[in-house]
């Protein structure tokens, strides 16, 4: 694979990667060793990395740098990667996706609309240890666009009650007591479909980030 603008790559970041370019989102993350774009940053032959002419083969560089940080998950590099090849909706499981709305739903009743970015980070990492590498970016992106939408309805759900309502305001916890936006989700015309609603494994959707 090889890389014509190397200003241009960028490396996922950290467990869940740079979710506010890639996701959509601003959870907090943890950055891969910044030695991936050679013209931002200071490092040379004596680094740790031993960056060398391998840098002008994106995939040759990845592999060596994984052979020296195994404990980093490299599925997530995007370096050289087109956006649309894992930027796409693909089949996640229930039991993911209804993570995602719980978590939503403690955003929202016991943080007033503010995230938990230590949990959500943890549950985007323990979905993605339990799929192939191969599917972790579109998968997390799939997450992330599914919490996306299970946000929208839980402020319209509260500007219902409390128009005009922003994050940090209060409001009665209660009108969410019996809230529970799975069947709006998941139906089987949706993007999101549950798994006892559509058998298929990847559907488009036209997500604005």
């Amino acid at each position: 694979m090889r890389v014509n603008d190397i200003a241009r790559m960028q490396m996922f970041q950290g467990s869940m990667g740079n979710f506010n370019s890639i996701m959509g989102t601003g959870a907090k993350t943890q950055k891969f060793p910044n030695v991936i774009n050679p013209l931002n940053n200071k490092m040379n032959a004596k680094s740790k990395m031993n960056v060398d002419s391998e840098l002008l083969d994106t995939e040759a560089y990845i592999k060596k740098l994984a052979a020296q940080r195994p404990d980093l998950d490299w599925s997530m590099c995007i370096n050289g990667k087109d956006p649309s090849s894992y930027q796409k909706i693909i089949k996640v499981s229930d039991e993911a996706k209804r993570q995602m709305i719980d978590i939503v739903h403690r955003e929202f009743t016991e943080g007033r609309g503010f995230t938990d970015g230590e949990e959500l980070s943890q549950a985007y990492k323990d979905y993605r240890e339990t799929i192939e590498p191969e599917t972790r970016l579109s998968a997390t992106y799939t997450l992330a666009q599914f919490r996306r939408e299970a946000i929208k309805l839980y402020r319209e759900k509260i500007d219902s009650h409390y128009p005009g309502w922003k994050s940090g305001d209060y409001f009665d916890e209660a009108i969410l007591d019996d809230f529970d936006p799975w069947e709006q989700l998941t139906s089987s015309s949706s993007a999101f479909a549950s798994s006892s609603s559509s058998s298929s494994s990847s559907v488009s959707i036209d997500v604005k980030i």
